[in-house]
């Protein structure tokens, strides 16, 4: 079951390496500061309770009362207290903690998946769970000399050892606690003094006590206390970013130059709605210059029109890697792609009116935008009743995955699941972009008049036996 309390210790090291950064809990690391990253993932995994455990008042109290103003700690009702190392032994402090907790270190990067594993194989009781990695994934770049081993016989549980030993497990630096472990954590940091525990002093708090070990089964779970270690933490939150549901383009193309913007915006500290707000005016803008026809302005249009698509990453991407997710920045984007979608296969047919004054481009377009207005009532309609919310893309990940599904086995289908992912975004804007590039608007539209019809077609059938057929993916 889940694990709601978490000790995070705010503790530095010491007398760092020659190769550490200036690690602290403040640190700041792809725009959230470490302390916040390790809140944050550990909530993921059902901890609500956190206490921070800091060499001094003064070094814990700024931090939680900083915390504890974030609108993101406030919106997931996660509790903060603070508590000196000097008071962890008072039978006030100890009050606190109520059961099991995970011991954590403020400079720990993780994937919030490995807590949720471990708590489910947590054996309970007075027994302790220290978290290892068998694939030393923490490596000795990060500057851990603790291993953990079986104790020599009439030892209970596990025991820590110093060194690089080959074939040992690394330890991942977290632990899940029986309760009694608490008031031992003052002595432990005593003796310890402010920097990184070393083994024998581990083996004086857990080494009375039962113990297992739990592999990360080579999860993420790093400590940021060298460069090497930070340049692994931010490969690995990076890649957070992206999403299951990238296609070749967004995933080879779009996503690799949306994220070297993002880590810029990261930096600058930008927040997500104002990156959506201007992804919108750029795909405004692509929309205006299409209109005005010509190659020129045709060959810009579809630029921007591509870019926007491009930048539309970014919003999510900064979102993501600063836990700013929200329903209504997920509605304005989903709202917002819609718009430059529309905008832009409406203004299409302007442009190529404006330069040869032929009625078949207003009709295409006239005829392009009522097709589009109908699918996307037809859209909303369906993922109302299915529950989706606003993502449009497990829409298209649906029909991809029909094929073959009782009621989706005719040819039609077939078809359908094959060539869904023309309707994507990405793929749309980039072979637009291509299109108006090699000259040939004219024949996009002449395209578009035959895709765009089918799109409300398609949609008004699949989704009447979607929403007959048992519930499936998406």
């Amino acid at each position: 079951m889940p694990v709601d309390q978490a000790v995070i210790i705010l503790i530095p090291p010491a007398k760092p390496e020659s190769s550490s950064p200036n690690v602290s809990p403040q640190t700041g690391l792809l725009g959230l500061t470490l302390v916040h990253r390790v809140i944050f993932a550990a909530a993921q995994s059902g901890v609500t309770d956190f206490l921070l455990v800091g060499a001094a008042a003064e070094d814990t109290g700024p931090i939680t009362d900083l915390l504890g103003k974030d609108p993101r700690i406030i919106g997931r009702s996660l509790r903060l207290a603070s508590v000196p190392v000097a008071e962890l032994g008072k039978p006030d402090s100890a009050a606190k903690v109520r059961g099991r907790f995970w011991l954590i270190p403020a400079d720990a990067v993780f994937d919030p998946d490995i807590l949720a594993r471990a708590a489910q194989a947590d054996p309970g009781g007075a027994v302790n769970l220290h978290l290892v990695d068998s694939a030393t994934l923490t490596g000795p770049e990060t500057g851990e000399a603790i291993r953990v081993k079986a104790g020599p016989p009439g030892r209970a549980g596990l025991m820590f050892v110093p060194g690089q030993a080959e074939g040992l497990p690394t330890y991942a630096g977290i632990s899940l606690c029986a309760a009694e472990i608490f008031p031992k954590l003052g002595a432990f940091f005593m003796e310890a003094g402010p920097g990184r525990p070393a083994a024998e002093v581990l083996n004086d708090v857990f080494g009375s006590a039962p113990a297992r070990a739990f592999d990360t089964g080579g999860g993420f779970c790093i400590r940021v206390s060298t460069k090497a270690a930070v340049k692994k933490a931010r490969r690995y939150l990076i890649g957070t970013a992206r999403k299951p549901t990238d296609a070749f383009i967004s995933r080879y193309i779009n996503r690799p130059i949306s994220l070297s913007l993002t880590r810029l915006f990261l930096r600058l500290g930008v927040r997500p709605n104002p990156l959506s707000v201007v992804c919108l005016a750029i795909g405004i803008a692509s929309c205006w210059f299409i209109a005005q026809g010509g190659y020129f302005y045709s060959f810009l249009g579809a630029f921007l029109f591509n870019f926007a698509s491009i930048f539309d990453g970014c919003d999510g991407e900064v979102a993501r890697l600063t836990w700013r997710t929200s329903k209504f920045g997920g509605y304005v984007d989903a709202v917002g792609d819609a718009v430059i979608f529309v905008l832009f296969f409406a203004c299409l047919p302007v442009g190529l009116y404006r330069r040869s004054h032929r009625p078949v481009w207003l009709v295409l377009g006239g005829l392009a935008l009522l097709s589009m207005g109908t699918f996307y009532l037809q859209l909303a309609a369906f993922m109302k009743k299915k529950k989706l919310g606003n993502y449009v893309v497990g829409v298209v990940k649906d029909i991809e995955g029909t094929a073959g599904r009782p009621g989706f086995s005719g040819r039609l289908n077939r078809v359908a699941a094959k060539i869904a992912f023309i309707y994507r975004r990405d793929f749309f804007s980039m072979a637009s972009f291509i299109a108006i590039a090699v000259g040939g608007a004219g024949v996009l539209m002449w395209v578009l008049g035959v895709l765009i019809p089918l799109e409300p077609v398609y949609m008004h059938f699949f989704s009447r036996r979607r929403l007959r057929a048992a519930p499936g993916p998406g």
